[in-house]
């Protein structure tokens, strides 16, 4: 299901980052003493982390790091239920990582860092263990995964 959806999904996420980049600078001086942004403009912010509030370059830094990932996380977010998911490729060296996971409801996850970093899907890879090719744990306080769409030149580390 989630397969067909997909398109929609990243077009969606796509359209609100690119509103994103051109507001960081000014949601940044929107940014309270507990580093947030006001509730009407949370869809702007990370769920999980405060936006820093020690300097307007801290925030605004902060803020393009991830751009709309509330966007991403509660309004396109999917219900996180670890144990309906299923890795069918992983592989990991030195060098690099790849990654496909899928659920039941046909949301996928593909994950591939090397010179460069894809990500397609919903991050089911943060959730992923190894050790047990298992997943787990639990996504924020709405309890979904955020869809991705991010191509980035960020250098797998190993």
């Amino acid at each position: 299901m989630y397969l067909i959806f997909y398109p929609f999904y990243a077009i969606a996420s796509i359209l609100f980052m690119l509103t994103a980049l051109v507001l960081n600078p000014f949601l940044a001086l929107a940014v309270d003493k507990d580093g947030n942004l006001p509730k009407y403009l949370r869809y702007y912010q990370t769920f999980d982390a405060p936006i820093p509030n020690s300097s307007y370059l801290a925030a605004v830094t902060w803020l393009y790091r991830n751009p709309s990932y509330g966007f991403d996380y509660y309004v396109l977010g999917i219900p996180w239920i670890a144990s309906e998911w299923r890795t069918l490729v992983f592989r990991k060296t030195a060098s690099y990582v790849f990654f496909i996971a899928y659920n039941n409801q046909l949301a996928f996850d593909i994950h591939f860092q090397w010179l460069f970093t894809i990500k397609f899907g919903w991050k089911s890879w943060n959730e992923y263990n190894p050790d047990t090719n298992n997943f787990a744990g639990q996504w924020g306080d709405a309890g979904k995964i955020p869809v991705a769409v991010t191509i980035s030149s960020v250098k797998y580390t190993g």
